[in-house]
């Protein structure tokens, strides 16, 4: 029976852009700068196994910012809850830098610990990306819920739950999710469920999730995707309005002169799409294709006062 389970906690803070950086189609998003005094991040590594064998692995990486005056090369010390535990090495002036390191279990504590980076170099600066920890985490709820792993062929108990109503998600396939209840008792520190064996008791890992019966709030209402006709090779309009399904109608047989009275009406395409925006503005335009060229789109929200006219 497995003792516990590998959980990784991550930083990824983005609060800096860096806009000069040119790296493809990666995010030019980061976190924290290291330059002249030390960053210090906190990682919270709740019900730790103290007792594991195995060794944590950290994982972090740092993007190095280019000192256009001596494009001198980076390196960072690293320290873990006030022990250094090593040094980045030298990496190059705009080098996205990957660094693993094994940690002893008996250098970890449960709750926060604290991970230092300070500049051993000089004359530039280097950013945090990300920062992820591997540690052995025990088989307990943590503030209610707890996702974890386990094979098919393994059953385990589940300790730390404040009620004994406990749902279990099995995800490991996301188009066949199962949801199940499974049995809870009375511990020393509320309730536990047992986790059952796979039906096929295969050897692979499952994910799972357990928290509290009705721990999710119910949505207001639901309703059925309706499928854009956007994509038609029937499609050919020179202009085309995406709006809701209420305001179709309406935007089709508008009598304002100045609307679409340079429009031929059966060139006009009116859909509906499923959309989530956010936006400040009264019309909002995007570029999206017909199949013939590349045409102005417009759309707008409910309240707005309609599409303004543009030709493309």
């Amino acid at each position: 029976m497995a003792a516990n389970f590998e959980n990784t906690f991550q930083i990824k803070d983005r609060g800096i852009y860096y806009s000069s950086l040119l790296n493809g189609d990666q995010e030019n998003f980061f976190g924290s700068v290291i330059s002249t005094s030390p960053v210090t991040l906190n990682l919270q590594l709740p019900s730790l196994d103290s007792a594991a064998v195995g060794p944590a692995t950290l994982e972090f990486a740092l993007q190095g910012v280019l000192n256009t005056q001596t494009a001198a090369p980076h390196q960072v010390s690293i320290a873990l809850n006030g022990v250094t535990i090593g040094s980045t090495g030298e990496f190059s002036a705009l080098e996205h830098a990957v660094r693993a390191f094994s940690i002893p279990i008996a250098q970890l504590q449960s709750g926060i610990n604290t991970l230092t980076f300070t500049k051993t170099s000089s004359g530039e600066l280097c950013i945090v990306d990300y920062v992820r920890l591997t540690y052995p985490h025990l088989f307990n709820a943590d503030s209610g819920s707890l996702k974890f792993n386990l094979r098919g062929s393994q059953t385990r108990m589940v300790d730390g739950f404040a009620v004994p109503s406990i749902r279990l998600i099995d995800y490991t396939d996301p188009l066949n999710v199962s949801i199940s209840r499974p049995v809870s008792q009375p511990s020393a520190s509320g309730y536990a469920i047992t986790v059952p064996l796979s039906e096929s008791r295969s050897k692979n890992q499952r994910l799972l999730y357990a928290f509290p019966e009705g721990q999710f709030n119910q949505p207001a209402s639901v309703s059925l995707n309706q499928p854009s006709t956007l994509n038609l090779n029937s499609n050919a309009a020179d202009f085309v309005i995406i709006s809701y399904k209420t305001l179709i109608q309406a935007l089709l047989q508008t009598s304002a002169p100045l609307t679409l009275r340079w429009l031929r009406r059966d060139r006009v395409r009116a859909l509906q799409l499923q959309l989530s925006i956010l936006t400040t503005s009264t019309t909002n335009s995007v570029m999206a294709s017909t199949g013939r060229r590349q045409s102005r789109v417009f759309f707008s929200m409910p309240g707005q006062t309609g599409p303004r006219r543009r030709a493309t």
